[in-house]
């Protein structure tokens, strides 16, 4: 909507920040206890939430919506190191049962799981301020452009994936 600001980066920010992230193809894993270290997956994974943490950081909202969230690497981490109470939205039930079982056994973070398909279910759940989505590649990251607008989230971020295969 018009009246709203919104804080983009700028071409070139974005690109500095893949080639950065691309430098580091040796994907340390963050400093975490070994049970955590199992739910946030592999050194990968842990290397996109560190470059995330301070993107997310600057967000102090609580309710967050965790879109194409899996098994919930990025929930838990969001529960564990920013406080905040994520919702893992996923459409895949075996990746949110996976998810609720590692869960279960390695924090005791309050994470939601709940079964949906962003490209073909309704949004109807106006408790959310801010949504995210890591890993979004093809129609899924078109459709939660159009979620995060007709849904008036106060803030959400957007991640395409395979970012490493960019070819400079």
């Amino acid at each position: 909507d018009a009246g709203r600001e919104y804080d983009l980066i700028e071409d070139e920010e974005w690109l500095k920040l893949i080639k950065d992230i691309k430098l580091n193809s040796q994907f340390k894993k963050l400093p975490l206890n070994k049970n955590k270290l199992n739910v946030l997956g592999n050194k990968k994974k842990q290397h996109e939430l560190h470059q995330l943490e301070t993107l997310l950081n600057s967000h102090r909202t609580k309710k967050v919506a965790d879109f194409g969230g899996g098994v919930g690497n990025l929930s838990v981490f969001m529960a564990e190191h920013l406080n905040m109470e994520p919702t893992v939205f996923d459409y895949d039930t075996d990746l949110i049962r996976t998810g609720q079982e590692k869960i279960k056994k390695n924090t005791k973070k309050a994470i939601s799981f709940k079964e949906f398909d962003v490209c073909k279910d309704n949004f109807e759940d106006k408790d959310f301020e801010f949504g995210i989505g890591l890993h979004c590649c093809g129609s899924f990251g078109t459709e939660l452009i159009k979620l995060f607008g007709e849904n008036h989230f106060v803030d959400s971020m957007l991640f395409s994936c395979c970012y490493s295969k960019i070819k400079d």
